[in-house]
């Protein structure tokens, strides 16, 4: 190696080493901690969201076909009549 290649070498490792010591000492900030909690609190609840609105939809394709038609209605059946989390709740009369 020559002295060139070297004195690049050590720019780019001092580079590297104060870019760690940043992220090191942001992630001690509890404000920076908080966020990313905040953050994949409110991923994690998109993606069960996500995951059982494709389950619900997938099992009401399943209504029509006639091997499982009598196991997927039951099922989506039980999921819009669950007491306090009905997906079609009823209409409110006048």
């Amino acid at each position: 190696m020559n002295q060139e290649s070297e004195s690049e070498l050590l720019t780019i490792l001092r580079e590297q080493n104060e870019l760690l010591k940043d992220q090191i000492e942001a992630t001690k900030n509890w404000r920076v901690r908080f966020g990313m909690g905040v953050a994949q609190g409110f991923g994690t609840m998109i993606g069960a969201t996500v995951v059982m609105s494709l389950l619900i939809y997938m099992l009401n394709l399943a209504t029509n076909f006639d091997p499982l038609k009598p196991y997927a209605s039951r099922i989506v059946e039980e999921l819009e009549t669950r007491p306090g989390r009905a997906v079609n709740p009823p209409e409110a009369s006048p």
